[in-house]
C-alpha cells in the first residue's frame, strides 16, 4: 500500500548525464532563472557541432525572486512569455533547474543484473523506506549509473525526490508564459552534463571541477573518471562582490576623464592591490572552505582542473585570482566555443555572457 502510494507521485525530475539508451535531440526551451537575470536557451544537437538556435537574457523583476524562492510568478511569468514570443520559436515545452540543496538525493548499491523491471521495484522500494514520511509531498525520480568501486557486479541507484512545495512556483511561473514543464533539473547534474563542451575529450577523464558563482548560491561540483562524485551549493553573497568590482571600475573610468583636475589615476601597481584586495575580502574565506569541505570527504582525490561559471565569472581578472590563490589550474566556462551559432544570435552578446550560460547550456543538452 505505501509503495503504491508513492508510486502515485513520479516526478518531473530528470536529471543525470547517462542515459540508457541513445535518443533524439531534446525539443525544449532551456530556461535558467536566478535573482538577476532570466536566460533562455534552445539548442539543436541532432549534429556536430550542435547549433546553438536561440538565446535571450533579461533582467530578473525586481522582488521576483528572494534568495532561492520565486515570490512572484506573474511578474516572473509574464517576462518569460515576452521573451518566448521575441524568439518566434514554436517550441513550448521547458526545461529548468532547482539547487542541489533543495534536493534529497540517495545513492544505493544494487546488483548491476538487475533487470528494467527489477530496477524500478528496487528503486520504489527504497524511496519508501527512504523518504516514508514525505509521500504525497514529493517529486521522485530515479537512474541507474555504473558504480565507482570496481565490482562489476554492482551498479549505483540514484534517488532524488524534492518537495512539490519548492517545484509549484517554477510551474506556475512557466503556466503564466504558456509553456510546460518538460524536465526539472537539479542544478549540479545540469553543469555536469556541460562540461564535454567546455573541455577537449582528453581532458575529460581527469578530475574535473565546476564552480558556479552566482549573486546568492555557490555550487561547486566535482566529476572523477567521468562520474559525479560530489556536490555541493551553499550560499553566497555574489551580489555584494559584482556591486563592489562594479562601483571600484566605475569610479577609476570616472577618474581618468575627469576635467577636475588635481587627482591623477593611481598607477596600475596601485589600482592591482585595490581590485584584488576587493576580491580577496569577498572570495578568499569562501573558497577556502568549499574546497576544504570537498578535501575532508574525499582526500585521495586531486582536482587537476577547476572551472569557474556562474554571474561572478564575467568579473575581470576572477580567474587568475582564483588561480593563484588555491594553487589550481583554472579556467573560464565557455560552453559556446565548440558550437555553431544561428544567424539572428548577437555573437558579441553571447560571447559576453558565455561563462554565466553553464547551467543552462547543461539544461539545453538534455535529452530527457
Amino acid at each position: 500500500m505505501l509503495l503504491n502510494r508513492l508510486k502515485e507521485h513520479v516526478s518531473l525530475l530528470s536529471h543525470h548525464l547517462k542515459q540508457l539508451t541513445k535518443r533524439a535531440a531534446s525539443d525544449i526551451i532551456a530556461i535558467d532563472i536566478n535573482p538577476l537575470s532570466v536566460k533562455l536557451m534552445k539548442m539543436n544537437t541532432v549534429e556536430e557541432p550542435y547549433r546553438l538556435e536561440y538565446f535571450s537574457i533579461a533582467p530578473t523583476p525586481i522582488g521576483a525572486i528572494v534568495k532561492d524562492e520565486i515570490k512572484n510568478t506573474e511578474a516572473l511569468g509574464d517576462l518569460i512569455k515576452s521573451m518566448v514570443k521575441l524568439s518566434s520559436t514554436k517550441t513550448m515545452t521547458a526545461s529548468f533547474a532547482i539547487p542541489r540543496s533543495l534536493a534529497l538525493v540517495k545513492n544505493i548499491a544494487i546488483d548491476s543484473r538487475l533487470n528494467s523491471d527489477e530496477i524500478e521495484s528496487r528503486a520504489w522500494l527504497e524511496a519508501s523506506r527512504h523518504f516514508p514520511d514525505l509521500i504525497g509531498e514529493i517529486y521522485l525520480d530515479f537512474t541507474v549509473v555504473p558504480s565507482l568501486v570496481p565490482d562489476q557486479k554492482q551498479a549505483e541507484l540514484i534517488l532524488v525526490a524534492c518537495r512539490k512545495e519548492h517545484i509549484k512556483p517554477y510551474l506556475d511561473t512557466l503556466q503564466t508564459a504558456g509553456l510546460s514543464a518538460k524536465v526539472v533539473e537539479v542544478n549540479c547534474y545540469a553543469l555536469e552534463r556541460a562540461i564535454p563542451l567546455v573541455l577537449d575529450k582528453t581532458q575529460l577523464l581527469n578530475t574535473i571541477a565546476v564552480l558556479n558563482l552566482n549573486v546568492n548560491l555557490s555550487s561547486l561540483i566535482v566529476v572523477h573518471e567521468g562520474h559525479l562524485i560530489y556536490a555541493h551549493d551553499q550560499s553566497y553573497d555574489g551580489l555584494r562582490l559584482m556591486t563592489q568590482i562594479n562601483k571600484y571600475l566605475t569610479d577609476k573610468a570616472n577618474l581618468k576623464i575627469s576635467e577636475e583636475g588635481n587627482k591623477e589615476p593611481s598607477s596600475p601597481v596601485e589600482e592591482s592591490v585595490e581590485y584584488n584586495a576587493i576580491l580577496r575580502e569577498n572570495l578568499i574565506s569562501h573558497l577556502r572552505h568549499a574546497v576544504h569541505f570537498f578535501y575532508s570527504s574525499r582526500p585521495n582525490i586531486n582536482i587537476q582542473k577547476l572551472i569557474i561559471s556562474g554571474d561572478c565569472a564575467t568579473i575581470p581578472g576572477i580567474v587568475a585570482f582564483i588561480q593563484k590563490e588555491l594553487n589550481m589550474d583554472t579556467e573560464l566556462a565557455n560552453p559556446l566555443k565548440h558550437l555553431t551559432l544561428s544567424p539572428d544570435i548577437d555573437e558579441k552578446e553571447i560571447k559576453t555572457n558565455a561563462p554565466t550560460l553553464m547551467q543552462c547550456a547543461g539544461l539545453a543538452l538534455n535529452k530527457y
